[in-house]
């Protein structure tokens, strides 16, 4: 870490920073705490980059995403605001060294340690894709050796938005010798060009060289990207048939994610948790990987500007009732088997007025019916509250009266570990998922439809 400088600042959305932890073509990147003491790496994002078109509505599609990424071997996003006049994120500290200094100091991994690295960064890649980002620029700087495992950092905000090159106003976006051809070409970034910068980023922790080699001049590495091969002599065996087949010059010839974890461990019948074991070979406190949950679908629905107040009840099946203050957080589970019984369902995200209002027309339609619901809420921020609200917009042209135009405003005590329903909050990203049964009230409460909901356990729906 390195002092800060004249001109920095020394506090970014209520965390104050102590040092500059390193600078890049999208922003600097300080070191923080919170209010807590909790460590934390705060992205200051260049003006310049604010400035380009659509950025910011890039910026929060690509944070809310992140915000999904669930997995062991990612450095965890805490916060963001894409509305700062220069925006900003913040994730977790991890306390270590990158793959690249760790390498320059020390020379290349062992053997084993590549092995736990390459199974614990493609674990990483599964999950980041199935949140729906992709990370644009994974080298061996932006992979952390933590104290518990591998940790990628910078993902799902590496590119800017409407870049068709290598270049844009002189920026380069990625890496040059750990990019894909096709960001080079400007032929399209997705999910493949992050397994070929994955088979590069091993290949270097194995042999201790960049395998495009070294050059002055960037273009010259990008040219050996487009043209050439990679250098891959002396990988060790557990990881070479899967770094090779990852750095296919063609995109559709390299395997996802979970291939690589199948090609890195043949014949697991469950290569997540054989790759748990990989990892924790080497790193006795690594947390368990899991196949990451696929990604919802996103559902636009018109309805009218109906407003609901959900309550979910408690593992007894008693009824939790809205009251003036909102109820308190309880430890939540953090997952939910996959429904069983066919019911109606409702799935995607309710961060519109128009999503919000269509899931409450849900709801009351199915008044003393059993629903599954599968609903996303991001906030601008973590809340110590349980509880979210949600307006609508006015019709254009119309004034907002001082009580808004109607919206959504969610009241959510503990569904308990008895049921299959979960209500998780995670810094502002909330999630409502399982059975409940559904009781519409009649009348009409503060100008908000009332809607209680029951949580059911799968095992007990008719």
């Amino acid at each position: 870490m390195q002092p800060l400088l004249t001109g920095d600042p020394t506090e970014v959305g209520g965390f104050v920073l102590d040092g500059r932890l390193g600078a890049g073509g999208m922003g600097v990147v300080f070191r923080g705490h919170a209010a807590d003491g909790t460590r934390v790496a705060v992205k200051l994002i260049r003006e310049e980059i604010a400035a380009e078109p659509d950025f910011r509505a890039r910026f929060r599609r690509e944070v809310r995403a992140a915000r999904a990424v669930g997995s062991g071997c990612t450095a965890k996003l805490l916060a963001a605001d894409a509305d700062a006049p220069r925006p900003w994120l913040a994730v977790e500290f991890v306390d270590g060294p990158s793959l690249s200094d760790a390498v320059a100091l020390h020379g290349p991994l062992a053997p084993p340690a590549v092995h736990a690295l390459a199974a614990g960064l493609a674990e990483s890649l599964a999950a980041i894709h199935a949140a729906g980002v992709v990370h644009r620029d994974l080298k061996p700087a932006n992979v952390i050796l933590g104290p518990d495992g591998p940790k990628v950092i910078d993902f799902g905000i590496a590119a800017v938005p409407a870049a068709t090159s290598a270049t844009r106003s002189g920026l380069v976006i990625g890496s040059p010798g750990y990019m894909s051809p096709e960001q080079i070409t400007g032929a399209g970034t997705g999910p493949p060009s992050d397994v070929f910068s994955w088979g590069l980023t091993i290949a270097f922790a194995a042999t201790g060289r960049p395998p495009y080699g070294t050059a002055d001049q960037p273009e010259s590495l990008l040219y050996r990207v487009v043209h050439g091969t990679p250098d891959l002599d002396g990988m060790p065996a557990t990881v070479d048939v899967a770094v090779r087949a990852a750095v296919a010059h063609e995109p559709s010839q390299r395997p996802t994610p979970d291939g690589l974890l199948r090609l890195l461990l043949p014949g697991a019948r469950d290569p997540y948790a054989a790759a748990t074991t990989v990892l924790r070979d080497v790193w006795p406190n690594a947390v368990p990987l899991h196949a990451p949950r696929p990604r919802t679908s996103r559902r636009r629905l018109l309805a009218s500007a109906a407003a609901v107040v959900l309550v979910a009840a408690a593992a007894t099946g008693g009824y939790a009732i809205a009251t003036g203050s909102p109820a308190t957080p309880q430890p939540q589970p953090t997952a939910a088997p996959a429904p069983a019984p066919e019911v109606p369902r409702f799935t995607g995200p309710i961060d519109t007025a128009a999503e919000a209002s269509a899931f409450g027309e849900f709801l009351f339609q199915h008044d003393g019916s059993v629903v599954y619901a599968d609903v996303q809420r991001v906030e601008d921020g973590p809340t110590e509250q349980d509880h979210l609200t949600l307006e609508d917009e006015c019709p254009l042209g119309e004034p907002r009266p001082a009580g808004g135009c109607g919206g959504t405003n969610v009241v959510l005590a503990d569904v308990g570990p008895a049921t299959d329903s979960i209500h998780a909050s995670d810094g502002g990203f909330r999630t409502l998922r399982g059975h409940f049964a559904v009781t519409a009230l009649p009348g009409i409460q503060m100008g908000y439809l009332s809607v209680r909901l029951r949580a059911v356990p799968a095992t007990e729906v008719r």
